[in-house]
């Protein structure tokens, strides 16, 4: 692939970064570790732009869904303990009213 030239401006600070990572990481040279962060950071902003893959929105579909069906067994649960006391105080009632 061509390449084109390109001219920056940094901060003093910036470089001093950038030349220690040159050195410390092994880039042949600044030019090759500032492509590299760049590489990495567009590949960064552009996945966070075209949001979560699909296998990350099934597992969060997946998780919702359990959630859902937790709660709604829970519900559930509640109403049939609800009834039986319902049904125990009405059996109290109708003895009550027999006697």
């Amino acid at each position: 692939m061509s390449r084109s030239k390109v001219a920056i401006s940094l901060d003093q600070h910036l470089l001093l970064r950038l030349d220690r990572l040159v050195k410390g990481a092994g880039f042949p040279s600044r030019s090759q570790a500032i492509q590299v962060a760049i590489e990495e950071k567009l590949e960064r902003i552009e996945g966070d732009l075209s949001g979560p893959s699909e296998d990350k929105l099934e597992e969060e579909l997946q998780a919702v869904l359990l959630a859902t069906q937790t709660a709604f067994d829970e519900i559930k649960s509640g109403c049939r303990s609800i009834v039986e006391r319902i049904d125990g105080l009405l059996g109290h009632v109708r003895g009550a009213e027999d006697a």
